[in-house]
């Protein structure tokens, strides 16, 4: 067995959440131990054996966390004074920071791996490691490290059942923590850029000194070396974005709920809009069928041939029976609805919270499905996302024409910012729930026998049935225990599913409309599930376009 145990030097557990800045973090998830150890290796300059055992334990599979209970403080909302006093305006607002914490004690925090063992000479290398890490995400978060040799945590004792939490890993666990693989450690190197940084503080040096000793020939070889070494000026770090997740769950916790998935990986790409005209979800079907298809160009440009998870065709040309890649639009629209399932006073539906909703796209968003390998991903689509030097690539679209019959163009780049919006968040549209409406309208994979005039109960019966099988198709086990059905949407900003007589506006297109085959219909949904679901939920023939995306929502009863 290797176990790692971590005591906050304080008592005091600071971390945010990566999905809210205001909510407390916990436990601590092993892909921020990788981080610390590499942070500390770097800064206390470490031997080459202490980056051999680094290696070794990225690639390890996904440890158990024995976890102290903490006790939340309240979040107090921090305006940080600013920097630049003298150069800055006088009247430039202060942005609210939080710094969410709890009280944790004594009681160290344990990565517990049960199946690996370590030799002496990896067991002495790892020790001096742990001793050069001074904290565990925060700066505040002060930590001792080592290993541990005490025996797990027994989870059927009450007492260690009151003192501490046991996670671990199970895909359908309900918590989703961060996870490294092999090559982590080499890229968040890459992302720090240290070496670059270090060049460039040197040669600045030597072009500061040369001037103040009139040394002008030097002066000007070391002018010459920055022009020519950094053309875009000075290098900068990139903010570290660790992608690959784990389900884990609660050991011996008869509370601890098993969550169904879908076919589809929870880890959302979101590619932010950064310039261009504002667009709407009426217009995402253009813009995802138009990113789709500047994706496969741009990777099939220099002959390659492109996988069949991102063509969704097989080399014969057919369109392949397996998950591929769904692209997604990502709109601001409300969280909450006010009614259950299946109202019978019929009243309006109006989302709880919701102010100034209306609907218009923040970026659009790439969904892998599970089944693909890490490696065949970042070997794909790190291509199209990112630059060669890492930096984020800026990826042009052309929308709908405008007012004036032109086409409305949009510049897209990868989310990598430390606060973005909500909406280009993956936890927003993935967090399980048993509640999940439709952003966009389900594209029917059968169009119902039943007239919808006469028949009503029947066709809503037929209706519902057809999409309970959409969530089958999708990998969810349990069938929907209610399925309600509406033109309109359910949460405020999303548009009717389709137009009424004398509509002329305000309806998403027929998914039909632009393959010129017959209309199929598409509706709206609410779906309650007897245990929670995670995301992302894209039901129906449209699914890979965007159409049937669902989202995760409160119900106010």
């Amino acid at each position: 067995m290797l176990a790692i145990a971590c005591r906050y030097l304080t008592g005091r557990v600071v971390a945010a959440s990566d999905a809210d800045r205001e909510v407390f973090a916990y436990p601590p998830q092993p892909a921020r131990l990788i981080m610390a150890l590499t942070a500390a290796a770097h800064e206390g300059h470490a031997e080459q054996d202490e980056f051999e055992i680094l290696a070794r334990l990225e690639a390890m599979s996904p440890p158990k966390i024995v976890a102290p209970a903490v006790y939340p403080r309240e979040v107090k909302t921090v305006f940080v004074p600013i920097n630049d006093k003298v150069n800055a305006p006088w009247n430039r607002s202060k942005q609210p920071r939080f710094f969410p914490s709890a009280h944790i004690g004594d009681a160290p925090v344990r990565f517990v791996w049960p199946e690996e063992t370590l030799s002496d000479t990896e067991s002495a290398a790892l020790s001096k490691l742990l001793r050069r890490v001074v904290r565990l995400g925060h700066s505040s978060s002060l930590v001792q490290m080592w290993l541990d040799d005490q025996p797990e945590i027994d989870p059927s004792s009450s007492a260690d059942q009151f003192q501490f939490s046991v996670y671990v890993p199970d895909a359908r666990g309900e918590y989703r923590f961060r996870i490294t693989r092999p090559g982590t450690v080499n890229r968040l190197q890459s992302d720090f850029n240290g070496k670059a940084i270090d060049r460039f503080a040197e040669l600045s040096m030597d072009l500061e000194i040369a001037k103040k000793n009139k040394q002008k020939k030097l002066a000007n070889e070391r002018q010459q070396q920055l022009a020519e070494e950094f053309p875009s000026g000075q290098p900068t770090s990139r903010r570290p974005v660790i992608r690959t997740t784990q389900g884990y769950r609660k050991q011996a916790d008869p509370s601890s709920t098993i969550v169904d998935e879908t076919v589809f990986d929870p880890v959302i790409i979101s590619l932010t809009q950064i310039e261009g005209n504002t667009h709407h979800l009426l217009q995402s079907l253009h813009l995802t069928r138009t990113l789709r298809q500047t994706l496969i160009s741009y990777l099939g440009s220099g002959g390659d041939e492109v996988p069949y998870w991102i063509s969704g065709h097989n080399i014969d040309g057919r369109p392949t029976s397996e998950p591929h890649l769904a692209f997604l639009p990502l709109s601001h629209v409300g969280n909450s609805i006010d009614r259950v399932p299946n109202d019978s006073q019929g009243r309006r539906r109006r989302d709880a919270r919701g102010t100034r909703v209306d609907g218009h796209l923040l970026g659009l968003g790439i969904v892998i499905p599970r089944t693909i390998d890490d490696d065949d991903r970042g070997a794909e689509l790190s291509r199209f996302l990112v630059e060669d030097d890492g930096t984020p690539r800026r990826i042009r679209l052309y929308g709908p024409h405008d007012d004036s019959n032109r086409n409305s163009e949009l510049e897209l780049q990868f989310e990598d910012r430390t606060r973005p919006p909500r909406a280009v968040m993956a936890e927003t549209w993935t967090r399980p729930s048993r509640f999940w409406t439709t952003v966009t309208p389900i594209v029917l994979d059968r169009h119902p026998k039943a007239d919808p005039r006469r028949e009503r109960v029947k066709w809503r019966k037929e209706v519902a049935s057809v999409i309970a099988r959409a969530c089958a198709n999708i990998g969810i086990d349990q069938q929907p225990l209610a399925v309600d059905l509406s033109r309109h949407g359910f949460l405020l900003g999303v548009p009717s599913a389709y137009r009424s007589p004398g509509q002329r506006t305000g309806s998403f297109p027929q998914l039909s409309d632009l393959d010129g085959k017959r209309p199929r219909m598409q509706i709206h949904a609410l779906l309650e599930f007897e245990t929670p679901i995670r995301g992302p939920v894209i039901l129906g023939a449209g699914r890979f376009r965007g159409y049937g995306f669902c989202k995760p929502i409160r119900v106010q009863h």
